[in-house]
């Protein structure tokens, strides 16, 4: 069996001052020589210097300033152009990581990275979110935005995503050399006579995830922003590619990943998540490439055999070009055998923000919502929300109505914090 290079494993399973081998990559930025960015996307400040600021801020109540230079607007293209902002920023930790989250190489503990997670508010700008991930390298996070009528006087429902990225060439660190497939290669959508949506390759290997919703699973009404958050456990993996691409990254990419998608959820349905581990498959042979078979299966043989991780979900992250994300269709969250998705590391490369939306989109199928088409009657000015069937670049991160009635009818019934 072949694994990862030794050097990498040997950076992954050593402690050193509570963080993993920076030895493993060069530095992704250095003051000295600094790569040539696009300018949206240039670094405000060098990356340690942010992430001392956030601690300060986290610690004091004092406020972040992310200069325009380091936020993008990511509608209506979802390719970093758009509208910036200058926004001063109140942060605190996130819940989402605990003294109790582990990092494991192929099931065995190894020090968790050097990486800090945090939530917060936009001063003066009522209801805006802010997450951000930080490590001694780079800093990535999103700023979500109310939208309003046009008039500005009352929120018009959902949200407008900015993104910070600093310290890194596109979304991921050597994001450029990373695997990637361009749309194209794999199933096309189309427009129907009805105006709907329709997928074009009826070979494609995918579950449509239409099932009707179990009936004891009731649809509940709308709640009030002041609804008790319900926290889901999730578990994060990574195939060996994965850990190939990204190194010594891993570890905090895949939780910054999910840092971007949290808010999504706590914003739509009150629900937010909390890390149980984060997880390496050094086997190049475990999981398989996804244009071939989905990965959910080997997934669910490794964790269900893993009695000694409690979760509601465990997502994969494969680093084998895909042009497909996949969940194990209708319901799942709070059932430990069957809660599994995945997504392909190459969406971080070639769209800014349509990772994080398909990782939301494939965990609204775990929490029992089915997909929706182009003509839903709650399109966003002919744009879908996350459970449109087929990802369309500039859907805005939100869920229908029905899509958050029945997400969190679910949660209610099967999440248990």
């Amino acid at each position: 069996m072949r694994v990862l290079p030794l050097a990498l494993l040997a950076a992954l399973a050593v402690v050193t001052a509570g963080c993993l081998n920076a030895a493993v990559a060069p530095p992704i930025l250095e003051e000295e020589a600094a790569p040539d960015l696009p300018s949206d996307l240039a670094p405000f400040a060098p990356a340690v210097e942010l992430r001392a600021l956030a601690r300060e801020a986290a610690a004091t109540g004092a406020t972040v300033k992310i200069p325009a230079t380091a936020v993008v607007e990511t509608f209506p293209l979802s390719t970093g152009t758009g509208r910036a902002l200058d926004l001063p920023v109140k942060l605190r930790p996130s819940p989402l990581l605990s003294n109790a989250t582990w990092a494991e190489v192929d099931g065995v503990r190894v020090a968790m990275p050097a990486i800090e997670v945090y939530e917060g508010e936009v001063e003066n700008r009522p209801g805006w979110k802010v997450r951000l991930t930080t490590t001694d390298q780079w800093t990535r996070g999103v700023v979500l935005a109310p939208r309003f009528n046009v008039l500005g006087m009352t929120p018009a429902g959902g949200v407008i995503p900015y993104l910070v990225r600093i310290g890194l060439e596109g979304n991921v660190p050597y994001g450029t050399e990373l695997p990637s497939d361009k749309p194209g290669a794999g199933p096309t959508v189309r427009t129907g006579p009805d105006g709907a949506w329709m997928f074009d390759a009826p070979n494609w290997p995918q579950q449509d995830c239409l099932e009707l919703v179990p009936p004891h699973v009731a649809p509940v009404l709308e709640r009030p922003a002041t609804q008790k958050a319900i926290t889901a456990k999730i578990v994060l993996d990574g195939d060996a590619r994965f850990g190939e691409a990204l190194g010594n990254h891993s570890f905090p990419m895949m939780i910054a990943m999910l840092n971007e998608v949290d808010p999504i959820y706590e914003q739509e349905v009150g629900i937010r998540f909390s890390l149980v581990g984060a997880h390496l498959n050094t086997d190049p042979d475990y999981y398989p490439d996804p244009k071939k078979e989905a990965p959910l299966t080997k997934a669910a043989e490794y964790w269900n055999g893993r009695k000694d991780v409690d979760r509601d979900v465990v997502h994969v992250f494969t680093g084998y070009p895909s042009n497909y994300a996949m969940a194990n269709c209708i319901g799942g969250a709070g059932i430990p055998d069957i809660g599994y998705t995945f997504t392909p590391l190459g969406w971080e490369i070639d769209s800014v923000y349509f990772h994080t939306s398909a990782f939301a989109h494939e965990l609204g199928h775990i929490f029992s919502a089915h997909h929706h088409y182009g003509n839903h009657v709650e399109t966003d000015g002919g744009l879908a929300t996350i459970m449109i069937q087929g990802y369309t670049p500039g859907f805005r991160p939100v869920f229908s109505t029905l899509s958050k009635t029945v997400i969190r009818g679910w949660a209610e019934q099967y999440i248990k914090d």
